[in-house]
């Protein structure tokens, strides 16, 4: 196998756009923060900024949105806010308003939908 006949398949992917939305979709998933934050809105539909980071958190440590420290809670909703949530919603996957901190999940192309579910799945988030 050449490199050159390696970069025209890439390049063909690029060019039916397929390849960098599916770059988008496992970047979003890579991250433990984000995937847990789309599980939870996928589950739920909208939720305010607050709401999600407790429960991502609380995902992340394993214990109760209701035992988590205040700084635990204020460095997450920091992180949802100022990177998390611009990065899904710059990715269509999420629609953020900072102003009014509602986190809304937006309907999941197909692929997405079966990424989500296979990685919950792994996690032993899904429930039938």
């Amino acid at each position: 196998m050449s490199d050159a006949g390696a970069g025209s398949d890439s390049d063909e992917s690029d060019q039916s756009g397929r390849l960098p939305q599916l770059n988008q979709y496992f970047d979003a998933l890579a991250n433990e923060r984000r995937r847990y934050a789309l599980y939870y809105l996928s589950r739920h539909g909208t939720a305010s900024e607050e709401e999600l980071a407790r429960h991502v958190v609380a995902r992340e440590t394993g214990r109760s949105p209701s035992a988590l420290s205040e700084a635990e809670y204020e460095r997450a909703i920091s992180d949802l806010h100022h990177k998390h949530l611009p990065r899904l919603a710059d990715y269509g996957l999420v629609e953020f308003d900072p102003r009014s901190r509602m986190v809304r999940f937006r309907e999941p192309t197909r692929t997405l939908a079966t990424l989500l579910w296979l990685s919950q799945l792994v996690e032993g988030e899904r429930r039938s």
